[in-house]
This record gives structure tokens, C-alpha cells and sequence, in this order.
């Protein structure tokens, strides 16, 4: 059975600003402390410097030449000794039993080798403006290859999400700068492949920061690097079904992107091309606000984050601590 200080927890870091401390006050919440935390400064200028507070577990700043975030995150890889590896963007935040639950969840599913869970989205204030993907039935599920290739777009797996045995992470390829920015969805397909199993906690245990800097507002460089992925990695699978679907997803998402970009232009080609790769209601509704303009959008856009920022909070004060051996769902 695994224990906490058997946890090394990963941040790559560029720039971060104030970011960083919070993140690592959501390490020191946490219901169980990890061993070490390792903080891979990606060439930050400044070099990144913390403040003198006290932390419950040990941290080291290890410094690099800017090479990009995939680079930073196979560095952390290779210096971390433990049996079991955490994943934490220098932007996210950790709910205080994220790390607890995950534990539970390698105790009930022994052979396991990642366990993640479900998100939340906050804005750069820390206000929650909606959730990502998952159902939030609160007990554990299975997330499939399938699954996961369908709700890469939307995230339905990223690093801050997991936990990971070392081992299996040293088995199988890793992050790859060449499919930047969607290195992660690279290096998670290539773990399904390699015969990767993930339990999923099915209840918000992290919150996504979407902001300026981030992948969310970067829609030109998500389409390339979904397509990449799609062409070079699914589609010589032979599912062409899944092919045709995942396309549609990656016109969409990157759509929906440009459109809290402003960029309504964009919006419309990026949302039209979807519509024609496979008929989708969001798609048609999400051209729609397209098609009125920028105002519409900011519009729309304020609505959901106040609809779905709430629903994220009430599902966030509904999470507890894992007393009892969670079921799977």
C-alpha cells in the first residue's frame, strides 16, 4: 500500500507570477503531504524565487533553459526517485483532499497505474466559472481509450489530474515537445497504447485556471496540434468513425476558443468546418452567437460562467473526505 511521502509532485513553471505560491499553498492544504515537490524552472526571468513560508514538505527548484513545458515535466520525470508521481500545473489548484483521494483509490484498485480525477474551471481570480467534463457521481469509474480520445479536446485527462506510478511513466514515450501545445494529450494516448489503465475519481478534486497566458486562448496552435495528434496518432488506427468524430471536436473546441477570444471571424470558419465533419447541436448553437457578433458572445459567455460557475462551486462543497472505500460506477 502506498503512503503520501511516496507521492513527488511535479511543477513545471515559466513565468508564473503569483500562480506558483498559490498552487503550492493548494500542496500544503492537502490532507496528506507529498515526500518532495519539484519545480522545474523553464528559463523564468527572473529565475523563480519563493517566499520564506513554511512548508510541510520539501521543495526544490531545479533550473533549465526555456525548452517548453514537455521538456520540463520528463526533467522532474528523471529526477524523481518515488514509486508514485503528481503532476501539478504551476497555474492549477488542488482541492484539499485531492491527493488523499487518490491514494484510496491505488488501495481499492492495486493495479492501477494512473488515477485521476474530475475539474473544475476558475478564472484568473480563482473564481469558478464552470466544470469540465465527467458525470460527478462521486465514486471511481474506468476511463477507456475510447473516452479518453473522444474528451481530449475537453480535457477530460490532463496531468494536474493524476496521479502516476513512476515506473509506468519510464515505460512508455514521453512528453513530446513536438506535438506542442497538446503534448499532453500526446502522452496520454500513448499510455492508453502501451496498456495504460485509469481510474477515474469522479468528483472535482482540481481547479483549472483559464487565463490569458494559457493553452485555452491559444486556438491556432490547439487546432495544429489536435490534427497532428489526429492524423499521425488515431487515424492510422483504421477507426474512422473515431476519426471523423474527433475532427469535428477538434473544429469545435477550437471554435468555442476563438470565440472567448473575440476573434468571431475565426469563430464562424473554425465552428462551420465542424458542422460540416458531423452535425452537432452545440456546433449550430455556438454559430449562432457567432454570427451576432462579439457582443453576443460576451454576453453568452457572462451567463455561463455565472450558471456553471455556481453548479462547479456547489459541486466542490459537496466533495468529502474518503472515509469508507469508495464503489466503482
Amino acid at each position: 500500500m502506498f503512503s503520501s511521502d511516496q507521492i513527488t509532485v511535479i511543477i513545471p513553471a515559466f513565468n508564473p507570477g503569483k500562480f506558483l505560491e498559490e498552487a503550492i499553498d493548494s500542496i500544503e492544504t492537502q490532507s496528506v503531504h507529498p515526500g518532495r515537490v519539484l519545480i522545474i524552472d523553464d528559463g523564468s526571468a527572473p529565475p523563480i524565487r519563493l517566499s520564506e513560508k513554511h512548508r510541510s514538505f520539501p521543495i526544490e527548484i531545479v533550473r533549465q533553459s526555456n525548452a517548453g513545458q514537455a521538456k520540463a515535466r520528463n526533467v522532474g520525470v528523471s529526477i524523481a526517485t518515488t514509486p508514485l508521481i503528481a503532476f501539478l500545473d504551476a497555474d492549477d489548484l488542488w482541492h484539499p483532499f485531492k491527493l488523499e483521494w487518490q491514494l484510496t483509490a491505488l488501495q481499492q484498485y492495486p493495479d492501477t497505474t494512473c488515477v485521476g480525477c474530475r475539474s473544475v474551471l476558475v478564472d484568473a481570480s480563482g473564481k469558478c466559472i464552470g466544470s469540465g467534463p465527467g458525470s460527478f457521481t462521486g465514486g471511481l469509474t474506468i476511463l477507456s481509450y475510447p473516452d479518453f480520445a473522444q474528451g481530449a479536446a475537453d480535457a477530460v485527462l490532463v496531468p494536474s489530474m493524476v496521479v502516476m506510478k513512476r515506473q509506468t511513466i519510464i515505460d512508455i514515450p514521453a512528453f513530446n515537445p513536438a506535438f506542442q501545445p497538446i503534448e499532453d494529450i500526446v502522452f496520454f494516448d500513448g499510455f492508453f497504447k502501451a496498456g495504460g489503465n485509469a481510474v477515474m475519481i469522479d468528483q472535482p478534486l482540481l481547479k483549472r485556471r483559464m487565463h490569458g497566458n494559457n493553452l485555452t486562448f491559444r486556438y491556432a496552435d490547439m487546432l495544429r496540434g489536435y490534427l497532428k495528434w489526429i492524423t499521425e496518432r488515431v487515424e492510422p488506427c483504421g477507426n474512422s468513425d473515431l476519426t471523423e468524430t474527433l475532427r469535428s471536436r477538434a473544429y469545435l473546441v477550437t471554435g468555442l476558443s476563438a470565440l472567448s477570444a473575440r476573434q468571431t471571424c475565426a469563430a464562424r470558419s473554425l465552428l462551420r468546418r465542424s458542422w460540416n465533419q458531423q452535425r452537432n447541436p452545440k456546433t449550430l448553437f455556438a454559430f449562432f452567437f457567432a454570427c451576432l457578433g462579439s457582443w453576443a458572445a460576451d454576453l453568452f459567455r457572462r451567463i455561463k460562467h455565472s450558471w456553471s460557475g455556481q453548479q462547479g462551486e456547489t459541486r466542490l462543497m459537496k466533495v468529502a473526505p474518503p472515509d469508507r472505500a469508495p464503489g466503482e460506477s
